[in-house]
């Protein structure tokens, strides 16, 4: 049996092994993409989108809603879902106000074709100084590094996703 002290670090110990064990998942998903056999298919995107916010379970208050209809795109299943999952899930977990809210929509240029993708949050936003450090690996901005939900991965997993599909974010 432990006393308190001991509880405490056993707890300690079990989220450090837990963000350990996040970290080394990002790092495989990160390594991973642009290898290996690619099943890209014709997505609806509002499916996928709308799976993506089902399986994060914001919790009561906030809101997530897709304005006007997303695109279909030809694309890994897999990879794009990580795409939609990381934004929205740190749109969530980053989020200061009372009532979070989250805004999906796209444009498309018809002159060339491209698809605009915006994700919008009304949470406290990065610094602009900050801009181009949240996409390098293991940088957060949170001052709680012991945190285990903040291992620096997601975001440049996003990055490295678009950008191979031609993209950039």
């Amino acid at each position: 049996s432990f006393d308190e002290d001991g509880k405490e670090q056993l707890g300690l110990l079990k989220s450090r092994v837990t963000r350990m064990y996040q970290l080394l998942e990002g790092i495989l998903r990160y390594s991973r993409i642009g290898r290996g056999q690619e099943e890209k298919e014709v997505l609806d995107l509002n499916g996928l989108v709308s799976e993506v916010i089902s399986a994060l379970l914001p919790v009561e208050g906030f809101k997530i809603s897709i304005i006007g209809d997303l695109p279909p795109i030809f694309a890994d299943k897999t990879k794009i879902y990580q795409v939609f999952q990381n934004i929205i899930s740190n749109a969530i977990k980053y989020n200061d106000k009372p009532v979070g809210e989250v805004k999906i929509w796209c444009e498309t240029n018809e002159e060339n074709g491209l698809h605009y993708f915006t994700i919008e949050d009304n949470g406290k936003g990065i610094p602009e100084e900050d801009f181009e450090r949240v996409f390098k690996i293991f940088q957060t901005l949170e001052a709680d590094k012991n945190s285990a939900e903040n291992t620096g991965v997601g975001l440049t997993l996003v990055q490295k996703i678009i950008k191979k599909y031609g993209g950039k974010i």
